[in-house]
């Protein structure tokens, strides 16, 4: 990374897409591998936030492998989209690059879910089902999809508000326009009946929950056999999207992974009912994963099933800081930038 003598580097959301198209998977997967990796010797001062009219703004810096990064970023209370920004900060303490991170966020979590699912369930082909529609939700079908053969996606929508045919049909619309756009031909189904909502999870081999729920989004007797949860959306303690009984099953079986100990038993809602017992079950993403540095496909190799679970596991990430870093990094390894004098 050039230092900020020659100015700061500015990466915009377009650099920024243009770069991610660029990325194989197995680079975006072993970026958070090595951001999971780095979290016992990284320095991650607990998330800041402010609280304006219109959004929660949310502050998490973090030092890791000689890299600074500061993420910024505006949760709208009421409006879609997350705006966002990456300072990387240059041996000289100075800023040395500017990066728009309004879909990095999405990316980073989405990887870290796949590679989640490539442990526990290895290669095949999957029936998918995805809770919310928003940009994490297209992202984390975008990315299996990339590695599994998807033969049915379902995208549930509309639990907590009633949609008009019309509506539902406008949300299966934006995505199938935004999986276009990501080179995703995957055919998806829009359910929002609690029957059909019932059916899919009952079937379905991988489940996604990528919303800010106070609730539980299923009820944990429709999860069967062999099938692995990425819980993402919730990460403060009021929300909730998975039900108690599963979280406490997977624990106690120890099935139930995490990004981070220390940030899920503060921030993880749907954790808060585990015991310090079932707390002693719990394991961490890095404990799990082969050395990051081996070769691409040896690594890759390596990664598929080894997280060998015969019934329900569950990957529950709040997100930390380290993966924006090493997400950043990565882009700015790759994507062409206008640097501009400062």
């Amino acid at each position: 990374m050039s230092s900020s003598a020659s100015g700061v580097a500015i990466i915009s959301s377009g650099e920024v897409d243009a770069a991610l198209g660029r990325l194989s998977l197995c680079s975006l997967l072993r970026s958070q591998a090595r951001a999971f990796g780095s979290l016992s010797t990284a320095q991650c001062p607990p998330r800041m936030s402010l609280s304006t009219p219109a959004h929660t703004q949310l502050f998490m810096p973090t030092h890791t492998s000689g890299l600074s990064v500061v993420k910024i970023v505006s949760v709208p209370r009421s409006s879609r989209g997350i705006p966002g920004v990456n300072l990387v900060l240059g041996a000289d303490g100075a800023v040395s690059h500017v990066v728009n991170s309004t879909s990095l966020t999405a990316v980073r979590t989405a990887a870290g879910s796949v590679l989640s699912t490539i442990m526990a369930l290895g290669r095949g082909e999957v029936e998918m089902v995805v809770f919310g529609d928003g940009l994490q939700a297209v992202l984390h079908i975008a990315l299996h999809a990339r590695f599994y053969t998807l033969t049915k996606t379902s995208v549930v929508v509309g639990q907590h508000r009633r949609l008009s045919p019309e509506e539902v049909g406008e949300k299966r619309s934006e995505m199938v326009r935004q999986l276009g756009a990501l080179d995703c031909k995957v055919e998806i189904e829009v359910v929002v009946r609690v029957d059909d909502v019932r059916s899919a999870v009952e079937r379905a081999h991988v489940v996604c929950t990528c919303t800010p729920s106070r609730k539980a989004l299923f009820d944990e007797q429709w999860v069967r056999g062999r099938t692995h949860v990425c819980a993402v959306g919730s990460y403060t303690h009021h929300m909730r999207e998975l039900p108690a009984g599963l979280v406490e099953q997977t624990a106690t079986q120890g099935a139930l992974v995490v990004d981070s100990l220390d940030a899920c038993r503060t921030e993880a809602g749907c954790l808060g009912t585990l015991t310090d017992e079932q707390w002693g079950s719990v394991r961490q993403m890095a404990d799990l994963l082969p050395d990051a540095e081996l070769a691409p496909d040896e690594w890759m190799q390596q990664v598929q099933g080894r997280w060998d679970v015969d019934g329900v596991s569950v990957f529950k990430s709040v997100g930390v800081a380290t993966q924006d870093a090493e997400i950043t990094r990565l882009i700015v390894d790759t994507a062409q930038c206008t640097r501009m004098p400062f």
